[in-house]
């Protein structure tokens, strides 16, 4: 169904796991902004990333592809260029395009500013081409240097090779920068305030559309570290809650304030209805329900369960709530149909307009560059291993791991996945079905542990970025 070009605003709320969402039934109030946009869109129940950390996650939603597709399931990998990508779609159906990101994953060294008009890094103040290119350079020598002085010199010289002045200057001023304001993995509601600032600014400037506008907000990611006035936003409950979980639900809880300050100055403007208003996440966040703290590893739903909440053009007529099974990169097949983009979706992609998925596919391929980060020089947890996962329609879910285990939960009975069901002769035909679905659709995960220890147990730390 398409809708004469309507304006598209895409948030990715990093990190932020449905579980927590009070949209989503958790009795803390965390995102009354969010039921509120909710109830004049259309909120998911069961929306699931397709990998449980950011990097894959967001390749598969501006590619409409799985990851062992794209093929981007390690930190070495980058946002492939060798197929058309949503934000280039849209710019080439004459959409003015703006990309603000707040993660260092989701940047031009990734290659994530294909398509977009503006690409602007909330870890700088400076985000011309040339200064990013010239960055980026710099930064890929940092391994062979020997220490500040040599760093200097590097600066200093590419600058000149370059006949960019004013780069030392500049450079001088983005460290001071991120020292007090932009370290976002310390403190990122510096960043969030000057998102929004920006993404208003071009909203202004570009009122009479079409415009396309992606930001990826990292206020719910490590480390939590909420504004002040929301440090009591939010007070301890029950029993099993820690105050590491009070303080990500206060960052929730801020995030969703400002968003729905953004929803409310569409409004303002007249925007509303011409306007399709998208609010989801790349993954969740664990708390040791399984053992394991973060993301990452593990596909379990505190990883994978995301918020999808979608307010569309008003002319599309779409409220209430949806049961279906969908997925974070059917939002790839949906803005194709919508806007009327003549461009196939890859059968991975299912547009939201439709009928729900038959099957849900959740993949962590690689792993082993998160191994080598570990501290410890015994054997990783087994939730470090690669795994994959199927889920059916009905909620039946069935987990995959490279060293031969299986699980099989119920989702409608058992969201918190406590009982894996695989030897229930109850359902034992749910598991045959979906094993075999698994088999036919997914890539084959080797079988047998990883070997251990792995080559470069200790990589070399890294450098600030330049």
């Amino acid at each position: 169904m398409k809708v004469a070009q309507p304006n598209i605003i895409l948030i990715i709320m990093d990190s932020v796991g449905a579980k927590r969402c009070s949209a989503y039934g958790h009795y803390r109030e965390t995102t009354p902004g969010l039921a509120r946009i909710a109830a004049e869109g259309l909120l998911y129940r069961h929306c699931f990333a397709p990998a449980p950390w950011t990097l894959p996650s967001h390749v598969s939603l501006f590619s409409g592809l799985y990851p062992a597709q794209h093929g981007c399931i390690n930190a070495e990998g980058e946002f492939p260029g060798n197929y058309y990508v949503l934000p280039k779609i849209l710019q080439q159906a004459g959409y003015r395009t703006l990309g603000i990101s707040s993660n260092l994953a989701i940047s031009r060294r990734y290659n994530f500013h294909t398509g977009f008009d503006y690409f602007l890094e909330m870890e700088t103040l400076f985000n011309t081409d040339r200064h990013q290119e010239l960055r980026q350079s710099i930064r890929s020598r940092m391994d062979s240097l020997r220490g500040n002085l040599d760093e200097v010199r590097l600066i200093f010289q590419t600058a000149f090779e370059n006949k960019y002045y004013s780069y030392p200057f500049k450079h001088l001023v983005d460290r001071i920068y991120r020292q007090y304001w932009g370290n976002i993995l310390k403190k990122s509601y510096h960043a969030t305030e000057r998102s929004l600032c920006l993404a208003k600014k071009f909203i202004k400037q570009n009122r009479r559309g079409p415009f396309f506008i992606f930001i990826n907000f990292m206020e719910c990611h490590v480390t939590y570290n909420p504004p002040p006035r929301f440090r009591n936003a939010l007070t301890m409950g029950e029993k099993e809650d820690t105050p590491l979980q009070l303080l990500y639900e206060q960052e929730i809880a801020y995030l969703d304030d400002r968003l729905f300050n953004l929803y409310t100055f569409i409004e303002h403007l007249g925007l509303k209805d011409d306007t399709m208003f998208i609010v989801t996440a790349d993954h969740g966040e664990g708390f040791g329900e399984h053992g394991h703290q973060g993301h990452f590893f593990c596909i379990y739903n505190e990883q994978i369960h995301i918020p999808l909440i979608i307010k569309y053009p008003a002319a599309l007529n779409l409220t209430g709530e949806s049961t279906h099974l969908v997925q974070l990169h059917d939002l790839f097949a949906t803005l194709l149909e919508i806007t009327g983009a003549p461009l196939p979706a890859p059968e991975s992609s299912r547009s939201l307009l439709d009928p729900g998925r038959d099957f849900a596919l959740v993949e962590n391929l690689d792993t082993s560059f998160l191994v080598r980060r570990l501290s410890s020089r015994t054997r990783p947890p087994d939730y470090t291993q690669p795994c994959i996962s199927l889920i059916d329609a009905e909620l039946h879910k069935l987990i995959k791991w490279t060293d031969g285990r299986r699980e099989l939960y119920n989702l409608k009975e058992d969201y918190g996945e406590t009982t894996n069901l695989l030897e229930d002769p109850a359902y034992q035909a749910q598991a045959l079905s979906l094993q075999q679905q698994l088999a036919e659709v997914s890539v084959p995960l080797p079988e047998g542990a990883a070997p251990w220890p792995p080559p470069d147990l200790n990589p070399p730390e890294e450098h600030e970025p330049a």
